[in-house]
């Protein structure tokens, strides 16, 4: 779109990368440090954050 997000099954994408559906992935995914309850975490994340 005008904004630089790009959308794979939707002419609106509301993000930098904006799935609409499910996607599969065949190499590891790189997910930043969650930030709200919504957010993805990995194990590796959860495993050693401080509580």
């Amino acid at each position: 779109d005008t904004s630089g997000n790009v959308g794979i099954a939707t002419t609106s994408p509301a993000y930098a990368l904006h799935v609409y559906g499910t996607a599969a992935f065949s190499q590891p995914v790189i997910v930043g440090t969650p930030t709200t309850n919504s957010h993805a975490a990995t194990k590796n994340y959860v495993d050693t954050a401080c509580f």
